[in-house]
């Protein structure tokens, strides 16, 4: 679906949502060069007790996806 969109405007776009996992991420980072990522769900636990914790990735996981924008 994001290969339509870029196909079709020439502006920049923000595909937002579907992201199960850092991967995902890493995965739309690395096959369409951009610049950010929008996320939700996957940083929320939501618990036994119905409790949120919101969680980040680390800053190795952060670099790790990032990290071919170097050679770009």
């Amino acid at each position: 679906l994001i290969d339509l969109f870029r196909d079709a405007v020439d502006v920049p776009i923000t595909a937002i949502g579907g992201a199960g996992s850092l991967e995902d991420i890493s995965a739309l980072v690395e096959r369409f060069s951009i610049i950010g990522a929008g996320a939700g769900d996957i940083f929320v636990f939501k618990g036994k007790f119905k409790a949120v914790l919101i969680t980040y990735p680390t800053k190795e996981e952060k670099a790790k996806i990032w990290a071919h924008k170097k050679n770009i």
